[in-house]
């Protein structure tokens, strides 16, 4: 049975249609009891396709939240729910976060500030850390488009205030590398480095390239640049 069939069978079922009915009214507490194995995830799947609204999933361990997050994917597909982990360090260690616990933190953060109709999965210590305050984050969002006028030295500049570093050749995130008209940075949300080539004041083509091999993986329009 497909899941958009089950889903369906939801939104029939009273139970489901009061809970739906209740949150909708802005009821602030509403206590369940008798969800097991992945009926959280169903119940979860069935309130985001019924209300249409963000929603936020917390638990009190990091297992159950990656638990829900690997069901609601298979309910709801990949692009709908996103996962926003704890930093993996403790207080007094002075450590950066792996890249990819941080490009997913950020990539979280971005659709919770323009509020996308995703679903968030996360827990009790992941929420207690401290992370960039939505206005700083919306401030220091750099929006880049084929075609976009913009002097290459002021993207610099820019990219430099995000926390870049220069590189003679990306290889690593949160790294850049300019030669003439041509910029290469390594965002904190890409699982790729981009290559940003000018001609003149003008962005030319944005594409995502291999580190290993340098050869390009993909053509963009545009693509989004975040802070740490």
């Amino acid at each position: 049975m497909s899941t958009s069939t089950l889903l369906d069978l939801a939104n029939r079922s009273d139970g489901f249609s009061i809970l739906s009915e209740k949150i909708a009214e802005g009821k602030k507490r509403i206590v369940l009891s008798g969800l097991i194995g992945s009926g959280k995830s169903f119940l979860l799947a069935h309130l985001k396709e019924k209300l249409q609204v963000p929603i936020l999933v917390l638990t009190y361990h990091p297992d159950e939240a990656t638990k829900l997050f690997e069901d609601l994917q298979s309910f709801l597909g990949e692009n709908e729910v996103s996962f926003f982990p704890s930093r993996e360090i403790l207080p007094y260690e002075l450590e950066v976060p792996y890249s990819e616990v941080l490009g997913a933190r950020l990539s979280c953060l971005y659709d919770l500030l323009f509020q996308r109709k995703k679903v968030v999965v996360t827990h009790i210590r992941a929420i207690l850390e401290k992370t960039i305050p939505p206005d700083e984050l919306k401030s220091k969002i750099i929006q880049l488009k084929v075609g976009q006028e913009l002097e290459i030295d002021d993207l610099v500049q820019s990219i430099l205030g995000l926390g870049f570093k220069r590189t003679p050749q990306v290889e690593e995130v949160g790294t850049y590398s300019q030669r003439g008209g041509i910029l290469d940075l390594f965002p904190y949300t890409s699982e790729n480095p981009l290559r940003i080539e000018f001609f003149g004041n003008q962005i030319e083509s944005i594409r995502e390239f291999s580190v290993f091999n340098q050869r390009t993986i993909t053509k963009k329009d545009e693509v989004i640049i975040l802070p740490k």
